[in-house]
């Protein structure tokens, strides 16, 4: 919070641990007052009184200082804040599924075409928008999450693309409504304003309704996906080296090699082709700056060494992505071969998600290994029952239970033979978790998984 007249600024974090007093610390260092513990409201009655509010992306809006701050004084969120500070050209790419790989795709697509583009937003490949630096780049990718768009009220980019919007979030902002809401912001505006370019997918209604809208108050609609989208899918050829996708566009039938893996991955790359033909790209340095941008790590990445059967990690933590990252890896396994899945879901889902999650572990793979994957401190130990019990359902049969989950993965990779493929699901390219004492530490499934490898 800032008061414009005397120029001070005053921070509020409701942890009071280690990490978190030695960031006030360095704070304190440059003059910004820093109070630890209890809701924060207090701040709304200090002196001189408080003008603005600028919120992490992941504090909701139901927070008890957010909620008493809305109507009192202006609340906004970090990339608010960045957006106004700063002037470059800005993409922004939002999605429930696939934002890492469409800005990756994007970056590797402006810079072919001679820019200097970063990327920022809620990323782990970047900074935060409002921190990344004025010689780093001439354009802005940013990956946008509806966390942060709930309180950007003016934030308009040059260019915006929506991958999808599936079952996710609802946890954070309650209702399916609030958390379309959030997205449809980054596209149109309460006073009438539309986003100049807009890449829409149109699979799902909120998409296809979309992209009627931002049309209708005179942006420009490219639409990938459904029956009659301009960018559509026609086939997708998977291989260990990558996919190669035939694709529909405006301009006729097109060709594209992409370094990732599965169906999915091929929509992603469509995402960034419209994007760049309707930024007026060349096309042929589009396709090769598509096939040459290498995977996003932890996004389907495998991490054995070309051995009898494959080893694979991914972000895929949500209904959706579990969906998708089984299906690819079932296309992938040899004759025969089998998918074993270590899978967690993070507890802060529904106890529905959670049940549609362990459905889709449990129907995707021959044999489930579940463990925990604990998102905060404050979390149990033991997998979220309503996860194991969706994937019993499914699958017919009790799944092996390992909470420790360097474990599950060194228990997966030893039940792996010839042909098989070993997804290890829900972390990623993340590398902090929480010790049982709740301390942070250092886990990398990649690593985890490369160990049990060398053991075996």
């Amino acid at each position: 919070m800032r008061h414009a007249g005397a120029e001070q600024v005053r921070g509020w974090d409701a942890a009071d641990g280690g990490p978190t007093r030695a960031a006030r610390a360095e704070l304190e260092r440059l003059g910004v007052r820093i109070t630890l513990g209890g809701d924060g409201r207090s701040l709304l009655d200090a002196e001189p009184p408080p003008r603005c509010l600028v919120k992490s992306p992941g504090i909701p809006l139901q927070a008890p200082l957010i909620a008493e701050a809305i109507g009192r004084i202006a609340v906004i969120d970090e990339l608010e804040l960045g957006w106004r500070l700063d002037d470059r050209p800005l993409v922004a790419i939002t999605g429930t599924n696939g934002k890492s790989t469409v800005a990756e795709l994007v970056r590797e697509l402006l810079a072919a075409a001679g820019m200097r583009p970063a990327i920022a937003g809620n990323t782990l490949s970047g900074s935060p928008l409002s921190a990344l630096p004025r010689d780093a780049a001439d354009v802005v990718v940013c990956e946008t999450s509806s966390f942060q768009l709930e309180g950007c009220p003016a934030l308009r980019p040059q260019a915006a693309v929506l991958t999808n919007l599936t079952d996710d979030h609802s946890w954070h902002h309650l209702t399916p409504e609030r958390y379309a809401a959030a997205k449809r912001r980054l596209f149109l505006e309460d006073d009438g304003g539309v986003t100049p370019l807009a890449v829409i997918g149109v699979d799902q209604d909120f998409g296809a309704a979309l992209a009627d809208e931002v049309r209708a108050r005179g942006g420009r609609v490219l639409r990938v996906g459904g029956a009659d989208g301009d960018y559509r899918v026609l086939s997708c050829e998977l291989g260990w080296s990558g996919t190669r996708v035939a694709a529909a566009t405006p301009d006729g039938e097109v060709r594209l090699s992409v370094a990732s893996h599965g169906a999915h991955m091929a929509r992603n790359a469509l995402d960034a082709l419209a994007l760049a033909d309707g930024l007026g790209l060349q096309r042929e340095v589009a396709l090769a700056a598509i096939a040459a941008t290498p995977p996003v790590p932890g996004r389907f990445e495998r991490v054995d060494d070309g051995g009898p059967f494959a080893v694979v990690v991914d972000f895929a933590h949500n209904t959706d992505g579990m969906r998708q990252s089984l299906a690819t890896a079932r296309a992938l396994c040899d004759r025969g071969g089998r998918v074993i899945a270590v899978a967690s879901a993070p507890w802060t889902y529904t106890k529905g998600q959670l049940e549609r999650m362990g459905r889709e572990v449990g129907a995707g793979a021959d044999a489930v290994i579940v463990t925990s994957d604990r998102w905060s401190a404050d979390e149990p130990l033991q997998p979220a029952p309503a996860f194991v019990g969706g994937v019993r359902a499914a699958a017919g049969a009790e799944p092996l239970i390992e909470a420790d989950r360097p474990a599950a993965i060194a228990a997966g990779v030893a039940a792996a033979g010839p042909g098989d493929v070993v997804m290890v699901l829900c972390r990623g390219a993340r590398e902090v978790a929480f010790s049982p004492r709740g301390e942070r530490i250092r886990l990398d499934d990649r690593e985890c998984a490369r160990s049990a490898l060398a053991a075996l």
